[in-house]
């Protein structure tokens, strides 16, 4: 047995009245066992355990909710959440601009496309990666390609994020980087995607 487990206290289950004991490592438990843990659950951070009937703000489709997380859910699933113009513009306006620390250099904290918050590595870090992706850029342009027929789709990029309000950017159809395959900076190799569809596509082809 470690040392610090050896003075065992004796207490009182929360939910049955029982008493049990448990090491000093173990303190933070409340109840005697996992079936009395169940039962102040239901207690718990104001879970009431009924169940509400909401309306999907995209599909207009009925869904059951508990009444403690009814007022987070206007959604009844993922797909539908996505599929939402407001909340594809209000999560690409948190990763676009100013208010993305990655073109600040404000900070480690970045938003992913998910809408989580993660550290990024350090400045030092970013910026040789950064100028690892301008050299790969570099290396992959080719004398044939056009820069007038590139140029368009960064206008037109621009042009869908003015008019829809969702951020847009020009995507490698097949990556610059990549382990498996690397493509080339030319017209035939860009299109344009919403903003959070191409960072989830990452580097992947």
């Amino acid at each position: 047995m470690y040392a610090r487990n050896a003075a065992v206290t004796t207490r009182h289950c929360e939910a049955c009245g029982k008493e049990f004991r448990t090491p000093p490592s173990q303190m933070h438990l409340r109840t005697c066992s996992p079936d009395c843990g169940y039962k102040i659950r239901e207690t718990y951070n104001g879970y009431d355990g009924e169940i509400q009937t909401l309306t999907c703000k995209w599909c207009g489709m009925p869904f059951q909710e508990h009444a403690c997380h009814a007022a987070r859910r206007i959604y009844c699933s993922h797909e539908c959440r996505n599929l939402d113009p407001e909340y594809l513009a209000a999560a690409a306006e948190r990763v676009s601009g100013d208010k993305n620390p990655m073109w600040t250099g404000e900070g480690r904290t970045f938003v992913s496309a998910t809408g989580k918050r993660y550290s990024r590595s350090s400045a030092d870090k970013e910026n040789a990666k950064f100028a690892r992706r301008r050299a790969a850029k570099r290396n992959a342009a080719v004398a044939w390609a056009d820069p007038v027929k590139i140029g368009w789709f960064y206008a037109e990029a621009q042009r869908i994020s003015a008019s829809t309000g969702i951020k847009h950017h020009v995507d490698h159809i097949v990556p610059l980087v990549s382990d498996i395959v690397c493509g080339l900076h030319n017209e035939f190799n860009l299109q344009v995607l919403p903003g959070l569809d191409n960072l989830r596509k990452h580097n992947r082809y």
